[in-house]
C-alpha cells in the first residue's frame, strides 16, 4: 500500500462532532497500525 491507502474507521464522523482532537488521534493510530500490520505481513 501506499502513501494513500483506504482505512475505515467506523463512526470517525460522529466521533469528531464531539470531540475532533479524540477523532484525529483516533484515525491516526488506527492507520498507523494498519499501514504496520501490511508492512510486516507483506
Amino acid at each position: 500500500m501506499g502513501l494513500l491507502g483506504t482505512v475505515v474507521i467506523p463512526y470517525a464522523e460522529t466521533e469528531a462532532a464531539a470531540d475532533s482532537i479524540a477523532a484525529v488521534l483516533r484515525v491516526t493510530c488506527c492507520a498507523t497500525i494498519t499501514r504496520a500490520r501490511e508492512r510486516c505481513w507483506s
